[in-house]
């Protein structure tokens, strides 16, 4: 699910190397039936995808499910006068998680749900528990706030900065990180990694 259109050209590329490394094992037709694309502009669309999915998780044999992204799901709680109804709001993303959760045990369903960042301005990853003292990991936190941190099983932080130490991030000049930021099994750490044709893979420097 995207909340704005495929970048047909990004996924044509991963397609091309997927099929060259799978030569004879795996057709263009097979890879387009076995991926399903769902552009939601609203929050009914969103809630479209849903209705009968765990009765489509079995006969269409879904494993991998993508939400890209959640702040923009977020977003259509925006009022007219440009507030957030943050109740409304809240409300959503705990009985949303929880189905989502529910279904990615009962059919042992992979749910990975992108999500933004934001400043951290006070310096406490948006937890108010934390004092304005206390050690800051990042000068951003995730997006939705604590509730939606509460709401995930795992989080992985993708970082993205030049090789000179500044933000900017482009060209060849560029330092990608993966880091296991909130696991219930897994230690923090993290690995640099890079993009290719076929998606992306662990750099070691």
């Amino acid at each position: 699910m995207t909340g704005k259109p495929l970048n047909e050209k990004r996924f044509n590329e991963i397609k091309e190397f997927f099929l060259m490394q799978n030569k004879n094992k795996i057709s263009e037709q097979q890879i387009r039936e076995n991926i399903i694309f769902s552009h939601c502009q609203t929050l009914e669309d969103y809630n479209k995808v849903f209705i009968n999915l765990a009765q489509r998780i079995e006969n269409e044999r879904i494993k991998l499910v993508i939400i890209d992204n959640i702040q923009s799901v977020g977003d259509n709680f925006i009022k007219a006068d440009g507030q957030v109804d943050f109740i409304e709001r809240s409300n959503f993303l705990l009985k949303h998680s929880k189905y989502l959760k529910k279904i990615a045990y009962q059919y042992n369903l992979i749910i990975s749900i992108l999500n933004n960042v934001t400043s951290d301005v006070n310096g406490n990853q948006g937890d108010p528990s934390r004092g304005f003292f206390q050690e800051k990991r990042n000068a951003v936190q995730p997006s939705l706030g604590l509730l939606w941190s509460n709401c995930v099983n795992e989080r992985i932080c993708l970082k993205k900065r030049s090789h000179g130490g500044g933000g900017s991030g482009f060209g060849d000049n560029v330092k990608r990180t993966m880091m296991i930021d909130k696991s219930a099994f897994l230690r923090r750490n993290e690995i640099n990694f890079e993009v290719h044709a076929g998606g992306v893979r662990g750099k070691h420097e």
